[in-house]
């Protein structure tokens, strides 16, 4: 049995010891428990779930999602040019394959991998990709197909809309991935902005992760009339937001079409879980 080698660190330690553990277990038939880990940073413990549980979709999974086509990019293009059912019929066959199939595939293998960051995720991929088709009855486009699929991973609510999600999506020009809500309650965002109030040293450290980030960034709707707010220059757009959204957007590049792609994805989530937890709070 092979054990890796990992560079000196408390993360890279830590993922030793597991494959130790996991060696000597299976060498003495008994099982050899881990210390607790209290005393380890959360980043530490996040990042050897997220190990452990990658190694588990490996063992299980026939064969790793390779990446998206670029065929998929090419069939929104050619969606937006010929939005009706007709020519959606002729080219089913073509969705399916390049992006309903590789949606779900991409949706089996994240899904245990979110898991670790929160065991309430819905674990059933069709329940995590969304549908080509519009609802047009209350809008004044009536294409009947969307220009863009997504994933979403989320908690089983009464209206999973107003609660904080973990997402991917992907367009013909754009990808785009990251956490938070589509439409939040008034009720909610009071609930989030006194959860500010009452531990504002915390949220300060929630959100230092994105004030220099050049990939993830917050997306809201302000307040036109400006909230009272006491709290440091960093807090106001947040205190000020009529939901909270956290997006990285890129254009399509060599990740998108490679495998790499379920890493880059998971490693994004595990910088959002700790605003993620913070919302959760304010539910």
């Amino acid at each position: 049995m092979q054990i890796k080698l990992y560079p000196f660190g408390i993360v890279e330690c830590f993922l030793f010891l597991k494959e130790l553990v996991s060696a000597l277990t299976k060498i003495l038939g008994a099982t050899v428990a881990i210390p607790p880990l209290d005393s380890l940073k959360f980043s530490a413990r996040i990042h050897c779930k997220i190990c452990s549980a990658r190694q588990r979709v490996r063992m299980t999974l026939s064969k790793r999602f390779p990446g998206f086509s670029p065929q998929a990019l090419r069939f929104f293009h050619d969606l937006e040019q010929n939005n009706n059912r007709q020519w959606f019929a002729e080219h089913r066959a073509d969705y399916v394959q390049t992006i309903a199939e590789p949606m779900k595939q991409l949706a089996v293998e994240l899904i245990p991998l979110v898991r670790e960051l929160d065991p309430l995720i819905i674990p059933n991929p069709e329940r995590a990709v969304s549908r080509i088709y519009r609802d047009t009855r209350f809008s004044n486009d009536k294409s009947p197909y969307r220009p863009n699929v997504w994933i979403a991973f989320r908690r089983e609510t009464e209206c999973w809309t107003q609660t904080p999600v973990f997402f991917f999506e992907i367009k013909e020009k754009e990808y785009w991935f990251g956490m938070g809500m589509y439409s939040a309650s008034a009720a909610m965002m009071r609930n989030f902005r006194q959860q500010i109030d009452a531990h504002p040293a915390a949220f300060l450290q929630v959100i230092e992760p994105f004030r220099k980030s050049k990939t993830l960034r917050l997306e809201s709707e302000q307040y036109k009339r400006r909230m009272p707010c006491e709290h440091p220059k960093a807090v106001v757009p947040w205190y000020q937001s009529k939901s909270i959204s956290v997006i990285g957007i890129r254009p399509p590049d060599k990740m998108l079409f490679s495998s790499k792609i379920v890493n880059f994805l998971i490693g994004q989530f595990v910088l959002l879980k700790p605003l993620y937890d913070f919302l959760w709070k304010a539910t």
